[in-house]
């Protein structure tokens, strides 16, 4: 189980924090790793930032989701050439779901909304940049590869969004949670963080 004291929590936070806005500007020099790293940074931040005690679970989410918003604006930018509608359409599709998750205060509307774009992209990605013999395969086979995703997004937007689920790292006991991230979570499980 991964732990730190608070100062060490708030130094990664930083990093964290810098390295989720300083990486999209590098999509250009590999639009397949760069991307990946960006899931990952997506995915392991929570666990920093609450722990870190610089945000509270609102302020998390809130930050949180504009990255989001900005990461995937940029993977957007870098697979314009490729001239793929379905990734426009997915794109605008989860743009959609952030505006109207905002405008009704309301984080469960998500589910309505799942970031299937970031998922799609990713093959694209490989298929464009890495591997173009793959493309053919991709776009012959590409109802096998959005169903999976898309059932699987739907249920992580479930667990997230609806039922409210912890962070993986913490559930699996990778990283500790400490006292004041436990009681961010519990504030934000009595509904104190609607748009969280």
């Amino acid at each position: 189980m991964i732990n730190f004291p608070t100062h060490t929590w708030k130094v990664l936070t930083i990093v964290i924090l810098l390295l989720r806005v300083i990486t999209p500007l590098f999509i250009f020099v590999d639009p397949f790793w760069i991307a990946i790293l960006l899931a990952l940074l997506d995915e392991f931040d929570y666990n920093f930032f609450i722990n870190s005690r610089l945000f509270t679970y609102q302020k998390y989410q809130f930050v949180d989701k504009i990255l989001d918003v900005y990461y995937l604006a940029a993977l957007f930018l870098v697979c314009l050439p490729w001239q793929v509608t379905l990734l426009t359409v997915l794109y605008i599709y989860r743009l959609i779901g952030f505006v109207v998750v905002y405008l009704f205060k309301n984080r469960k509307l998500f589910i309505l909304f799942p970031n299937v774009f970031e998922y799609i992209y990713w093959p694209f990605a490989y298929a464009f940049t890495k591997d173009p013999g793959f493309l053919k395969t991709l776009t012959e086979n590409i109802w096998l590869f959005l169903i999976p995703i898309f059932l699987f997004k739907i249920y992580i937007e479930y667990q997230i969004h609806i039922k409210s689920e912890e962070n993986i790292f913490f559930r699996k006991g990778l990283f500790k949670r400490s006292s004041w991230a436990a009681q961010e979570r519990a504030k934000a499980q009595k509904g104190d963080s609607p748009t969280g």
